[in-house]
């Protein structure tokens, strides 16, 4: 007897998941995919979309050394999926500048398209630099579309404040410059490195999105 009930509950739990797993089928949308997914981290969180041509990496947060090694984690796996387009849409506030230029890197290497969704401040410009297309918006609600906030670089204890030329470490600089030659057009680093060290040393300037195209900063609109 005690058997039989055993095998009965065993049954009942059987049916009981088939029919969550059904009601869960059903209340799904059709183009949810099983791939999808949201990784957090310490500054914000990456989300990893998939359709039948694009894979999408959406990053909100900062840049950070958790993030770059979060985007690595990223790219392996978007390198075992058949997706005709790579991309990553970008709306950060900024960061860490040496793990923004190997974000770029990174994006560069596995020829990824970047595309600013309305505001990249800060470190986040460079991370855009380095995708293989860059792409932005005319049609986001400022009137400017899509823009990159840039400042003065800070000193060498991190605090904002105005500097003098001698101030500004050199090999730091010379590391962006290095950068920005490697990842755009002659015009388009001269004018970004010049627009970085013309940038007020209080808050933030903006470069906007037809800048970013006529300089050759930005290659297409979307």
């Amino acid at each position: 007897m005690a058997e039989i009930i055993k095998i009965n509950l065993r049954k009942l739990c059987t049916c009981i998941g088939l029919i969550l797993q059904l009601s869960l089928l059903a209340c799904a949308p059709a183009e949810v995919n099983q791939n999808d997914h949201t990784h957090f981290y310490d500054g914000g969180q990456l989300s990893a979309y998939t359709n039948q041509e694009q894979c999408i990496l959406l990053l909100n947060g900062e840049i950070n050394s958790d993030l770059e090694w979060l985007i690595g984690l990223a790219l392996a796996e978007l390198s075992a999926k058949q997706c005709k387009q790579k991309i990553v849409l970008l709306q950060s506030h900024g960061g860490d500048v040496h793990s923004a230029m190997q974000i770029g890197r990174l994006l560069r290497k596995n020829q990824i398209i970047a595309h600013i969704n309305e505001v990249c401040d800060s470190a986040c410009g460079l991370v855009f630099i380095g995708g293989s297309q860059r792409t932005v918006s005319l049609a986001v609600p400022h009137k400017d579309g899509s823009r990159i906030g840039i400042h003065q670089a800070k000193s060498f204890s991190g605090l904002r404040h105005c500097l003098a030329t001698r101030e500004v470490n050199p090999l730091l600089l010379g590391e962006i410059k290095s950068y920005l030659r490697t990842m755009l057009p002659k015009e388009g680093a001269d004018s970004y490195y010049r627009a970085l060290m013309t940038a007020p040393c209080v808050g933030m300037e903006y470069l906007s999105a037809d800048f970013l195209l006529k300089k050759g900063i930005a290659t297409s609109a979307e």
